[in-house]
């Protein structure tokens, strides 16, 4: 195995401008530090604390609240696929991997966060993210920065960082919702959202199962007719305390599992009527934060972790079928941090922070074990 690294960064910031120094991935998802302006868009993706849009360094862009609820519908790629400089690129129907691009940058330099969580498949080609298991009703803004962000979140971002971050129950009056829809190709979607907050605590929590009967893969001019659907089921918890005045405590944890029928091939005789791709993701994490020094000095330790199980399953359809396959793959991140913020003055914060995270990997392809990798460090 390849050998373990520990890193640190150092990050001075005056307003807009911020210097960095060394190489670190780093997520957050910190309780503001000063409360906003109501009309101001607030990011915590550019510097790794709240900041108003209009002066945070970098190029970024926000996809605010107003912007989901009014022009979108479906999963978080669509919403991501309509901002200016950015090529999504699906596998194909929806629970497949996605590639992002971002100003003609490689998908594998684009690092894709869900609440400061890294959710790139370390087993994946490309490392791309399932985009369709992130269902728009658990989202609250997506932040988008575009260009090298290696400084402050390592070399995952030589592209750029999207951020997606979910609901929080946080100022919410306690209420649920459920709903329904039907699809025009076969099957629906049904969600269930709880939100709510008091004066210490919040709780979000969204659920939602879509299976969509779908058109096959191949293609129908070629005689396919066989359909290819997928079905897809995920819940995201987000809690919040605020044990004293000056300590909080944060946690998230999301889970998706996602089923796609596949064809094997693309013309004639093309339908395969039991290939299949699953996947199971679950992350988490958890935070506390510290406010010290009349709230000019604030301490945050993290903890996350993601685990990715994805299998491609095609089962012989006849005794001589050459088109088998079953391969497993178990990708997983685990990473632990300190960040402190300390602001000087109003226009001057100083961050510094340390980072300690393990990738790894493997194989087993259940029909050549020869084939199959062991645990792999990177």
């Amino acid at each position: 195995p390849l050998p373990r690294h520990r890193c640190c960064y150092l990050v001075v910031g005056s307003a807009p401008i911020l210097m960095a120094a060394s190489s670190v991935a780093f997520g957050q998802n910190s309780p503001p530090m000063t409360p906003p302006e109501p009309d101001q868009t607030i990011t915590v993706t550019a510097n790794l604390q709240d900041t108003p849009a209009k002066t945070a360094p970098g190029s970024i862009t926000v996809v605010t609240p107003a912007q989901i609820k009014s022009q979108f519908n479906g999963n978080a790629g669509q919403a991501i696929r309509e901002r200016a400089g950015i090529l999504v690129n699906s596998a194909g129907s929806p629970g497949r991997q996605t590639d992002v691009f971002i100003r003609g940058s490689a998908a594998n330099q684009i690092l894709v966060l869900i609440d400061g969580i890294k959710v790139s498949d370390p087993s994946a080609p490309g490392r791309g993210i399932d985009f369709a298991n992130i269902n728009l009703d658990q989202v609250e803004r997506i932040e988008i920065l575009k260009g090298p962000q290696s400084g402050l979140y390592g070399s995952d971002a030589m592209g750029g960082v999207i951020n997606i971050i979910t609901q929080s129950g946080r100022g919410v009056e306690a209420q649920a919702t459920v709903s329904l829809e039907g699809h025009s190709l076969g099957g629906g979607t049904a969600t269930g959202q709880v939100l709510g907050g008091g004066r210490r605590a919040h709780l979000g929590l969204t659920t939602s199962y879509d299976q969509l009967d779908g058109i096959s893969a191949a293609r129908a001019a070629d005689g396919n007719k066989e359909k290819d659907g997928h079905k897809i089921t995920t819940a995201h918890l987000k809690t919040g305390y605020d044990v004293t005045d000056n300590f909080s405590l944060l946690s998230v944890v999301r889970f998706a599992k996602t089923a796609v029928d596949l064809d094997f091939t693309g013309g004639p005789g093309g339908d395969d009527p039991n290939s299949q791709q699953r996947q199971q993701t679950i992350s988490a994490k958890i935070e506390g934060s510290w406010l010290l020094l009349d709230d000019k000095w604030e301490v945050i330790p993290r903890v996350l972790a993601t685990d990715i199980d994805r299998e491609q399953d095609n089962p012989a359809d006849t005794p001589d079928d050459p088109n088998t396959l079953n391969q497993r793959y178990r990708g997983r991140i685990e990473a632990a941090e300190m960040v402190s913020h300390h602001r000087w003055r109003s226009d001057c914060v100083a961050t510094v922070g340390t980072r300690f995270e393990k990738e790894s990997f493997r194989l087993d392809d259940k029909l050549d074990s020869d084939n199959s990798l062991p645990e792999r460090f990177t």
